[in-house]
Formats: C-alpha cells, sequence, structure tokens
C-alpha cells in the first residue's frame, strides 16, 4: 500500500488528519507509527480543534522536516532545503484547495461549540476532510 492509501485508510479508521499523514509516511522516516500517532494527535482539527491550520497540512509538515530538517542549528543550506520544501507544499496545497486554514476549508467556525456541532450534523469532517488528506500525501510523495 503506497503512502496515499495509507494515509486514507488511516483517516478513514478514525485517525486525525494530522496522524494520517505523518503515520502514513512513518515507516519511510525510520519513525515507528505509534510515535508518529501521538506526535501527530494534536495537531488534528486545525491544531486542538481550533480551526487553524489544517491538520494534513501539519502532518505534512512534520514529515517534511523529518526527512529534510537538520538536528545542526548552524546548518543553513539543511534550513534552506526545509524551508524551500515547505513553501512548495504549500503553495501546491493552496493551489488545489485556496486556502491552508481548517475552518475555511471545511467553511464552518469549529472552534465553536456551535460551529463543531454544525459540521458534524453536515458530514463535514467525513466529506471534505478525506481530500485534504489526499491532497497532502500526494503532493508529499511527489517532493520526497
Amino acid at each position: 500500500m503506497n503512502p496515499i492509501e495509507q494515509a486514507e485508510k488511516y483517516f478513514a479508521s478514525g485517525y486525525a488528519c494530522s496522524q494520517s499523514v505523518l503515520a502514513a509516511f512513518s515507516q519511510e522516516l525510520n519513525l515507528p507509527k505509534e510515535t508518529a500517532l501521538k506526535i501527530a494527535e494534536g495537531f488534528g482539527g486545525g491544531i486542538g480543534g481550533r480551526g487553524s491550520i489544517c491538520g494534513a497540512v501539519s502532518g505534512a509538515i512534520m514529515v517534511l522536516s523529518l526527512k529534510f530538517g537538520s538536528t545542526n542549528p548552524n546548518d543553513q543550506p539543511a534550513k534552506d532545503l526545509l524551508d524551500q520544501k515547505i513553501q512548495n507544499f504549500l503553495q501546491q496545497f493552496q493551489n488545489q484547495h485556496q486556502n491552508i486554514i481548517c475552518s475555511e476549508l471545511l467553511g464552518i467556525d469549529i472552534s465553536t461549540d456551535k460551529g463543531l456541532k454544525t459540521a458534524n450534523q453536515k458530514n463535514l469532517f467525513q466529506n471534505q476532510c478525506p481530500k485534504y488528506v489526499n491532497s497532502a500525501a500526494h503532493i508529499l510523495t511527489n517532493l520526497l
């Protein structure tokens, strides 16, 4: 199963968008799946359910950071490469979806009880979020 299919499978089984994206690439990154799921959990729903940066986007940035990031604070070429990869990802995602903000993508403020209830009633997480998970994983596959 490729990472795109794996991300879709994780999301369909109940994991957050951020978890689904990071976990789908965890094997390639030599990161235990369980660790990936724990690290990424709090980024779902636009960071803790606040509707901020889309969790699929956050998960993708984690993947890029693990792949291209450096542990040396003086490694400017690595920092530049990572920034370039992230900007490329963000541009592609935004070109496809016009935004990277969860509430904007869903068209509703999920940080409020009323907004979250409405999003659940309209099945926005089941109907909208899979395409963001798929898109993030697809873009990552091309960037890696």
